[in-house]
């Protein structure tokens, strides 16, 4: 297995072992909530914690966090094609003549 394919199955597996936790977290929050009042969230003066707001401002913080692995992303290919730019085409005797 080349280090490539080992690290994306060890990817796969910690996102899988994510998800299991987070779908454990879940099911116990949705048994637990059954017993909580609606209102168990406190609003803090700032932030006014409505339900309308909450899935609004997740996606907007995931939307931005998916923009800065993309340009770290972007970043660490420019840092690698810097560091180890891809070789040049072999010149051909076609190249050749119109090179001149």
């Amino acid at each position: 297995m080349s280090p490539v394919e080992t690290l994306a199955s060890l990817n796969q597996t910690s996102l899988e072992a994510l998800t299991t936790v987070q779908n454990g977290i879940v099911a116990a929050y949705k048994r637990a909530a059954r017993f909580l009042p609606t209102s168990w969230i406190p609003a803090t003066p700032l932030v006014p914690m409505t339900r309308g707001y909450v899935p609004q401002v997740i996606e907007e913080r995931y939307a931005s966090k998916v923009k800065v692995l993309e340009a770290n992303k972007s970043f660490a290919v420019r840092l690698l094609d810097t560091a180890s730019p891809a070789a040049e085409p072999a010149k051909t005797a076609k190249n050749t003549k119109t090179a001149k």
